[in-house]
């Protein structure tokens, strides 16, 4: 009878054993089915989003990844390697930039070097003064170590290599385009000081006949002009235009004929005007005429006419030369709506436009008051 009673139970603990080992392959088979059930739901939440060459994503501060599909942002290049070509165009553009921001005139060239410090405080962490001075001058030696730190801020931000290389092609093309004004800048202001203070008429002969050169140049401002940027495109363009901008303010004062040495290039091709025949000799004038009919056709091609009420050569100037500046205004907007808001320099575009047509519409309330005035002077009383 104890023998039975053993064996029955040891049967039971065979069969129960059995039931046990069927178990756990089917506790398995539930688990792993769980897990690929979850698993497309994760997967949807940190798989990349299909999107153009170049665009970074990246998910607002302060959310989890995890759920849901990360935002595309439309010109997310790594924030620091962009901040810095930012920068430089900053420092470069150092007076037209500080004007735009509202600094006054007195405060113009410490805001300037202000700009140059920050840029070197970026890359290098403290503003070592030799190095804004030479970065001031685009020193090539220190605008290549410049592009040194950008790289390495861009493996920093881990963008991928062809991000990198389209900053660093951007930072050199705008360096570049800005050192053909700076020469510009240079060569006009000699013969400016010839013309403020009366120098030997062989000296200033010499300043115009060397200023001819460094004025017509304009290879760098045609590269920025023509260069694929990519989701950048707009930004190289803004500040194409605003170097050019740049380039009418140093045609100021100067010679005719070296006036339109200063601008011709950039207007013909922003606008597709020609500038007027010159004579070889850098030295003699233009035809009689001849700028003012230039400026007055280029503001007609931009869309913006010298009005027909101005009379005086002085008005017909002052009005060819704003709506000639009205036409840099005008791309300026367009380029502006696809700049990053984030970023200063949409802000220093904007800025230019608003304050190109402020003056704009004052100087033509003022023409217009003034030929209202000649043609119905007032009565005595």
């Amino acid at each position: 009878m104890r023998g039975r009673l053993c064996a029955s139970r040891n049967a039971s603990a065979k069969i129960a054993m059995k039931q046990t080992l069927l178990l756990i392959p089917c506790c398995l088979l539930v688990a792993c089915a769980g897990a690929q059930a979850a698993r497309p739901q994760a997967t949807a939440a940190t798989e990349p989003m299909a999107r153009p060459t170049g665009t970074q994503l990246s998910a607002a501060p302060g959310t989890d990844n995890r759920a849901g599909p990360a935002v595309v942002q439309p010109v997310q290049t790594g924030a620091a390697a962009h901040r810095l070509v930012i920068a430089a165009g900053a420092c470069w553009l150092g007076g037209l930039w500080s004007d735009a921001q509202g600094v006054s005139d007195i405060e113009r060239s410490d805001a300037s070097k202000k700009h140059c410090g920050d840029l070197i405080k970026q890359a290098y962490g403290s503003d070592v003064q030799d190095r804004v001075e030479r970065i001031r001058a685009l020193d090539a030696v220190e605008v290549a170590e410049l592009a040194g730190k950008l790289d390495s801020a861009a493996r920093a931000e881990n963008l991928d290599a062809s991000r990198a290389t389209q900053l660093r092609r951007q930072l050199n093309l705008i360096a570049d385009a800005e050192r053909e004004v700076m020469y510009a800048r240079r060569a006009g202001d000699k013969v400016k000081d010839d013309i403020a203070v009366p120098k030997p008429t062989g000296k200033r002969k010499a300043d115009e006949t060397s200023a001819a050169s460094p004025l017509s140049e304009t290879r760098g401002f045609e590269a920025l002009m023509a260069a694929d940027g990519g989701d950048l495109h707009h930004e190289l363009r803004a500040f194409a235009l605003l170097l050019a901008m740049d380039r009418m303010e140093l045609a100021r004062g100067l010679p005719k004929h070296l006036k339109v040495l200063a601008v011709r290039g950039p207007i013909a091709t922003l606008f597709g005007v020609t500038g007027p025949a010159l004579p070889e000799d850098p030295t003699r004038p233009p035809a009689g005429g001849a700028w003012l009919a230039y400026l007055t056709n280029v503001a007609k091609a931009v869309g913006h006419p010298v009005p027909a009420q101005a009379r005086t050569l002085r008005d017909q100037e002052l009005l060819a030369w704003g709506g000639t500046l009205m036409g840099f205004a005008d791309k300026l907007r367009v380029e502006a709506q696809d700049i990053s808001a984030e970023t200063e320099l949409r802000q220093v575009v904007e800025a230019v436009v608003r304050r190109l047509e402020t003056q704009y519409r004052a100087d033509e309330a003022a023409m217009l008051k003034s030929s209202e005035t000649q043609t119905n002077p007032p009565t005595l009383q």
